[in-house]
């Protein structure tokens, strides 16, 4: 039986592996302002206006419709952006020109309304163009390396183009992960396979894949235990896609598995915690197993087997005997001195008796 102490250490576990869990990142939360699909004509551009005070932070991601439409950028205060649109010079922020992707981070130095512009105007091509920007946040798709094995950021695919990771892994090695395309209209297929099925798929013949996901804007990667030692392709593919399409992925290895003969199993959150659960409670038992039983003192009443007999003192008895006997005293005939018979001068004035 647990217990109050042992119970406490449990709890305080399961609490510390559930945080771990919840915020471990995944897809990115939705971008504050969001726009895809977006026409910008020859000549033309397109702003979006934030009133920011000193320190606040703008931050977003854009990308055109194809790698063959560029589009200017920067950001500015209200009165540079009126300037500029009256076709003065304006102080930009940012800037960038003929991007066909970008990212950016903007911190305002000071209180104003802010611009961030998206420019046409010296361009001959129509452009479409999909925009993100978030304030005092950043929500595109960010995996950490603290909760993932392998990451990638912000890979830019065009129509019918794909990415792929490879890694060796021993058998029995259990993969899995996250990915997330920036926009929500975009979607993104993945799958896994060994060299063997990569090099025939590549070369345009059927392959055997595994963790498949079609079309997907964000998706978990299923848990997919190696079944033979070597190369193994983690393929992200833009097929059919009639965009640009941007996304960021995690890849998760759990090699606790390797030679121990575990099957293609998916190990949930769940499951962890009920292991831990086992291995302290045995670790409870074993501990207390194990420990040495201190000796228990207890106080016994106390019994004459307790005590030795206290010892008699031996007495011994001394008798005195007191002899009594006549005295002759002698008077000295000058002094008037007595003394003891059989002396011969006064002990008083020394005469002769």
């Amino acid at each position: 039986m647990l217990t109050k102490k042992q119970f406490m250490l449990l709890f305080c576990v399961f609490l510390f592996a559930a945080v771990i869990y919840q915020t471990q990142s995944v897809e990115a939360l939705p971008f504050d302002n969001e726009y895809t699909d977006q026409s910008i004509n020859p000549g033309e551009y397109l702003y979006d206006d934030y009133v920011l005070t000193t320190g606040d932070v703008l931050s977003g991601y854009f990308e055109t419709v194809s790698e063959t439409q560029g589009l200017d950028f920067f950001i500015c205060d209200e009165a540079d952006f009126i300037d500029w649109d009256g076709g003065g010079s304006a102080t930009e922020y940012e800037s960038a020109t003929n991007m066909h992707t970008y990212g950016f981070s903007f911190t305002a130095p000071y209180s104003d309304t802010w611009y961030v512009v998206f420019d046409n105007t010296d361009g001959s091509l129509y452009i479409t163009i999909d925009t993100a920007i978030d304030v005092n946040g950043d929500n595109t798709p960010f995996y950490s390396t603290s909760a993932y094995t392998y990451t990638e950021y912000g890979v830019v695919l065009e129509d019918e183009e794909y990415y792929f990771l490879s890694y060796t892994f021993s058998e029995g090695t259990v993969v899995g992960g996250h990915f997330s395309t920036f926009f929500s209209t975009d979607g993104l297929d993945f799958f896994i396979c060994d060299e063997s099925n990569f090099d025939d798929w590549v070369d345009g013949f059927t392959a055997t894949g595994y963790s498949i996901e079609d079309e997907m804007h964000t998706s978990t990667i299923d848990d997919f235990t190696i079944p033979t030692t070597g190369t193994w392709y983690f393929v992200f593919y833009a097929e059919n896609e009639v965009d640009t399409l941007t996304f960021s992925c995690g890849i998760e290895v759990d090699t606790s598995g390797v030679g121990s003969g575990i099957g293609d199993i998916g190990v949930s959150f769940i499951g962890i915690g009920a292991l831990l659960l086992i291995l302290l409670i045995c670790c409870c038992v074993c501990r207390s197993r194990s420990k040495k039983k201190e000796p228990e003192w207890t106080q016994a009443p106390p019994t004459v087997d307790h005590y030795r007999a206290p010892v008699t003192p031996t007495t011994t008895t001394i008798t005195q005997r007191e002899i009594v006997r006549d005295r002759v005293l002698v008077i000295c005939p000058y002094c008037g001195a007595k003394n003891e018979q059989g002396i011969l001068r006064c002990h008083s004035c020394n005469a002769e008796l």
